[in-house]
């Protein structure tokens, strides 16, 4: 059975596998996500089948009135099923839900990532600039953000 749920500390070595299978050793340590967890636990979220995390999103608090999403990974054999859009979903209504909602939430994508651009501006987001080098020599980002209501 399929969840959308907040991340627990059990889910965090399923998560760093996912990381890792992604992006080898590029991809974040578990201590960030220990970290993240206790910080912000509102915006870490995970998309489970039969027990197995199989997408996360994680988000954080900017500057003031301003969420960013940090980071939406799901594993590879499940792209394209709608994992993404209800991380998002449950974000946003999350974020919705608290009274002291961000007037904004920002993200960074890469350019070629064309299914993540389009599921982002179906949920509103504006392409606001493109930031050459952002993560490094060639990890040119897109910087997107909402407007929350």
């Amino acid at each position: 059975m399929a969840e959308v749920r907040l991340a627990q500390a059990q889910d965090i070595a399923q998560i760093e596998a996912l990381e890792l299978a992604t992006y080898a050793h590029e991809g974040y340590p578990a201590a960030l996500f220990y970290q993240a967890l206790a910080q912000w636990p509102a915006g870490f979220i995970v998309y489970c089948e039969a027990d197995c995390v199989l997408g996360y999103l994680l988000a954080a608090p900017g500057q003031a009135n301003e969420q960013w999403i940090m980071s939406v990974l799901i594993a590879e054999q499940t792209r394209g099923k709608g994992v993404g859009k209800q991380l998002l979903a449950y974000y946003l209504n999350g974020l919705a839900a608290k009274s002291e909602s961000a007037t904004q939430i920002k993200l960074t994508v890469a350019p070629y990532n064309h299914a993540a651009i389009a599921l982002y501006e179906k949920y509103g987001f504006k392409k606001i600039d493109f930031l050459p080098k952002f993560l490094g020599p060639d990890a040119d980002r897109i910087l997107m953000a909402l407007q929350a209501s």
